[in-house]
């Protein structure tokens, strides 16, 4: 498991997970509607572009944060990540770190 000890930490998490996922050997099979965007932008860093829109989507970055953010509640906090409260408080906490995306 990788070390989250902080909401840095799943920052980190997420940034490292949308590179992967970005230079897989599969990504272009996994993102063709994304990959032939980039394409008809002109985009040089393909690659580098989709980590970047990987990164902006809401989805994505919800996807790969959440179990994160679940594990972190209840391991270093000590509260129930299924109570809504707690986890809308935490989210708010997490998402000032990434005002780019809307966390839910």
């Amino acid at each position: 498991m990788y070390g989250i000890s902080s909401y840095y930490d799943i920052v980190n998490y997420v940034q490292e997970a949308v590179g992967e996922m970005a230079y897989d050997d599969y990504a272009q099979d996994d993102f063709p509607a994304l990959f032939k965007k980039a394409k008809r932008l002109g985009v040089r860093d393909i690659r580098g572009w989709l980590a970047d829109e990987l990164y902006n989507d809401s989805s994505t970055v919800n996807d790969l944060a959440g179990d994160k953010l679940f594990d972190l509640i209840s391991s270093k906090y000590g509260e129930d990540p299924m109570d809504k409260a707690v986890w809308s408080k935490h989210i708010a906490e997490l998402n000032k770190l990434m005002p780019h995306v809307t966390l839910n």
